[in-house]
């Protein structure tokens, strides 16, 4: 994935790729690993960066980071201090553009890594834009450049550019590679650096979710600043453990580890891949890394197998030969950080469900807000017509009083309406606040049936029917069971037409009694029947007919206060049957 623009050259006082080197760099991957997985702080990672690579890796450093689509330059760092301030006036001077010439932009560009070993006469000039350009890099005097894009999941996210300026040796493949390892673990923890960032941000919204989201980072940070060091080492092909430090030790406190295999030490790894890797670093001797990987571990030797999940380096060691004798694990016991990501993230979802459950609720009491305005306006303005009537009948020299007779009962209904809505409103106050007592005394069911249909019949257009096929009598709260079959019926007839069957139905089942009302009404469409217990919602079939949407959730309120429940099946034009299940306390 790089494209060298000039034969690599060593430097005079450049190491041989020896044994040395190799562990050199593996140390030093390994301290990057740590660096950069001991903070969340989304700055402070990218500047880590470059203070990875100065003066291990390069001379200077600086790292770009694509954000809405445009470079910026986040972390710059100079051997020379006093020459940092030189390399942030480049960059905001000449930032980094997807059509730049500089090694940046091209890797910026093609995502892939750049590699000037040293710089031919006038080719600096071909890496600027114009004159002042060149100026500026020149003060900073490169002599061997490399640019290593930061990539995540195949998507370049920046860019890390290095230059050496001393002249003492060149940038070569190896140094290339070094690069793109480092490049490879940055990306990552930038990546979950804003990620974390932009977890916060959405939770932070909500007070009590802050709270929930500041404790976890706490934990979070914890568990990164006691973060354990994994390290073993196996020989040969059968992969022996020949070394494990004692944290490594700690994951399987109760086995021997040293001298054994590792298919026969840990054998559960198999068939989870770790065998499989092995057997490639082995056969190929090519080192790597492995990010959130996730296995099964018999920790505690109880047979129940356990997720955990690592970040790890794996480096070969070759023999004086040439040929794999050796790999050294370098691993980091992320699961619980990934643990606690995935909360995050949970709780984050949760956040956005209750202020959506929030949002309609508050819809629902507005709209409820009108419907009741308009339920209270409606008999005020009746009742103020008819005292109206009643006034100017008395003022006549001979009044009518069979007439005022009639008008004073209208009067009282539409009284006894507004009355009827008050005591609604007030009973939905009580029972929000848990505050509905019941008065139980014995009560004969049927017989309470009876005295509500007639009430219901006294001038209705429909037909009404009783089924109670024997005498029920338990402790109840007359008043309160008389509402619910009032409520019931009201529903059955204001949502029926005239002429059709109200059938009610009074039963005795084992130590329960059923009371079911069935209308042949509208009906209710399907999506609407999971809220029609709920307070202020109406659905969208009944709009057109007047009604608080109180009555079912009063309704089911006053029976499970009784210890009973609610159930409601509904047909859109074929009619519905909501049946009410009570415990039967004998009187």
């Amino acid at each position: 994935m790089s494209e060298p623009l000039l034969k690599p050259t060593g430097g005079a006082d450049r190491p041989s790729v020896d044994e040395g080197r190799s562990e050199a760099a593996l140390r030093f991957l390994v301290d990057a690993s740590r660096l950069l997985t001991a903070s969340l702080d989304y700055a402070a990672t990218i500047q880590q960066i470059a203070g990875l690579a100065v003066p291990f890796l390069a001379d200077w450093c600086t790292v770009d980071i694509l954000e809405q689509g445009e470079s910026r330059c986040l972390a710059a760092a100079h051997i020379e201090p006093d020459k940092e301030a030189l390399l942030w006036q480049l960059r905001r001077r000449y930032p980094l553009t997807p059509d730049g010439p500089s090694p940046g932009s091209r890797a910026l560009r093609g995502g892939l890594s750049i590699l000037y070993p040293g710089f031919a006469p006038g080719e600096l000039a071909s890496t600027t834009r114009d004159a002042e350009h060149l100026r500026l890099v020149a003060q900073l005097s490169p002599t061997s450049a490399m640019a290593v894009p930061l990539i995540v999941q195949g998507a370049t996210i920046g860019v890390m550019t290095l230059s050496l300026s001393r002249g003492q040796r060149d940038f070569d493949q190896t140094d290339l590679q070094l690069a793109e390892e480092l490049a490879s673990r940055a990306a990552v923890a930038v990546d979950h650096a804003r990620l974390y960032q932009e977890a916060q941000a959405a939770i932070g919204a909500r007070d009590q979710a802050l709270a929930a989201v500041e404790a976890e980072r706490g934990r979070l940070l914890d568990v990164f600043q006691e973060a354990p060091d994994l390290i073993c080492v196996f020989a040969g092909p059968e992969h022996v453990y020949e070394f494990a430090n004692p944290r490594y030790l700690q994951l399987f406190p109760n086995r021997v580890l040293i001298g054994k295999p590792v298919r026969e030490a840990v054998p559960e790894l198999a068939g989870q891949g770790i065998d499989e890797l092995l057997d490639r670093i082995y056969r190929l001797g090519l080192g790597g890394t492995g990010n959130e990987v996730r296995v099964l571990l018999d920790r505690d030797e109880d047979g129940q197998l356990e997720e955990s999940i690592f970040n790890f380096v794996y480096q070969p060691i070759r023999d004086a030969r040439g040929p794999v004798d050796r790999i050294v694990i370098y691993a980091l016991e992320v699961t619980e950080q990934v643990r606690a990501r995935e909360r995050m993230e949970g709780l984050a979802a949760e956040q956005r469900r209750l202020y959506q459950e929030a949002t309609r609720l508050l819809e629902l009491r507005t709209q409820f807000l009108s419907i009741a305005a308009h339920e209270l306006r409606t008999p005020l303005t009746t009742i103020k017509g008819y005292i109206g009537l009643v006034q100017r009948a008395l003022q006549r020299p001979a009044p009518d009083m069979a007439r005022i007779d009639g008008l004073m009962a209208q009067l009282g209904g539409q009284i006894g309406r507004f009355e009827a809505l008050i005591a609604d409103l007030l009973d939905v106050s009580r029972i929000q606040l848990g505050r509905v007592e019941l008065r139980r005394e014995p009560l004969d069911l049927p017989g309470l049936a009876v005295e509500v249909l007639e009430r219901f019949r006294a001038g209705a257009q429909h037909t009404f029917e009783l089924e109670a096929p024997e005498a029920i009598v338990g402790r109840w709260d007359p008043l309160r069971l008389d509402q619910v079959l009032t409520n019931l019926l009201s529903n059955a007839v204001k949502f029926s037409a005239p002429e059709t069957t109200v059938r009610l139905t009074v039963r005795r089942l084992g130590d329960r009694v059923e009371i079911a009302v069935a209308d042949q009404g509208i009906g209710i469409a399907p999506e609407d029947l999971p809220t029609v217990f709920e307070p202020f919602v109406r659905g969208e079939v009944v709009r057109e007919i007047t009604g608080t949407g109180l009555g079912l959730f009063i309704t089911r309120a006053l029976i499970e206060q009784h210890g009973g429940n609610v159930a409601l099946e509904s047909t859109p034009g074929l009619g519905t049957t909501v049946v009410v299940s009570l415990p039967h306390i004998p009187a």
